[in-house]
């Protein structure tokens, strides 16, 4: 039986799973599972277990719960053949895309297996409301009498949808992560509120909307379970232009190779330093074997830099 007191810290206190500091935040309604009391009564003991974070590494938290839960394994097996999530699978195909990456099936499932929701990795994966539910018409909590908000799902969602809202709005305003990417259209006027105002569409088809504050940016889609790769893919791409210039991320290893030929007078560290400033969402690793590809290419030594001319982006910088 579920102790109401530990479901209440758990309701208060985990907020989802992934790295604070990432530039690319992820925010849905709630998270899947839920199919019995007896389960979350286990993620609840897993999270307590971990410490309380307000975030979990995902892979390190479902390894746990796949202990009691066997099926929850399929979805991290190292071979080549774990399930895909259908959730996660729109989630990840924007990730790829706004790096500038083709988002194959194959890269997909590689990517959820060995990098999503990771406590040091590339996305912070949040949820409004705290108790996981595999649908919207499943609702096994209202028999837990000692929390009366949770008599039905209407009653919860009034509770602690603006609680949560105003600790998940803070936490931005803390963390001031480059993106955050809303879904679920049932809660256009929550994502609207945490944006801090009215969001505009910005592509019909994808119905896709948006707002910045000028150092966020806010995009508002469908539940992703239910969309296309084309839609996810288009979001990507957006997501993926670099503020201000309006850049596609798509040119960030022509722009840095032309640079490196051009000898702009510093090091390699602090080109690609620059480009990741300019791109939070660049892989290093990839920026630095592009590099010294380009140069090895046009018989250059990657140490061996010369002092150039400076190039228009940072002489605009210099004149200001």
């Amino acid at each position: 039986m579920l102790d109401p007191r530990d479901l209440r810290d758990f309701m208060d206190g985990f907020y989802g799973y992934g790295n604070p500091q990432a530039a690319l935040w992820f925010i849905g309604m709630e998270e899947g599972g839920g199919n019995s009391l007896d389960e979350v009564g286990e993620r609840i003991a897993i999270w307590d277990g971990l410490g309380r974070p307000e975030c979990a590494d995902l892979a390190v938290y479902h390894d746990r719960l796949s202990a009691g839960f066997p099926a929850i394994a399929a979805f991290f097996a190292p071979d080549g053949s774990a399930r895909i999530q259908s959730t996660w699978r729109g989630l990840i195909r924007i990730l790829l895309k706004a790096k500038g990456l083709t988002p194959t099936r194959e890269k997909v499932r590689d990517y959820q297996v060995s990098k999503w929701g990771r406590s040091d990795g590339e996305a912070r994966l949040l949820n409004l409301l705290p108790l996981p539910a595999p649908s919207t018409s499943h609702w096994p909590y209202s028999a837990i009498e000692a929390l009366p908000e949770l008599e039905s799902r209407q009653k919860y969602l009034q509770a602690w949808a603006p609680r949560r809202l105003a600790v998940i709005r803070r936490t931005i305003a803390a963390f001031r992560p480059r993106d955050v990417v809303m879904y679920g259209a049932t809660y256009n006027d929550l994502w609207e509120e945490l944006a801090g105002g009215r969001m505009e569409q910005q592509q019909q088809d994808a119905k896709v909307r948006f707002r910045s504050d000028g150092t966020t940016r806010y995009w508002a889609i469908g539940h992703v379970s239910r969309g296309s790769n084309a839609t996810f893919d288009a979001i990507g791409q957006s997501v993926g232009l670099s503020d201000p210039a309006g850049i596609p991320y798509s040119s960030v290893y022509e722009f840095l190779c032309a640079g490196a030929r051009l000898a702009w007078g510093f090091g390699p560290d602090e080109a690609i330093g620059g480009f990741l400033e300019l791109y939070p969402y660049a892989d290093e690793a990839s920026l630095r074997r592009e590099l010294e590809e380009d140069f090895a290419r046009n018989g250059q030594d990657c140490e061996g830099w010369t002092p150039g001319p400076v190039p228009f982006q940072d002489a605009a910088r210099a004149e200001n």
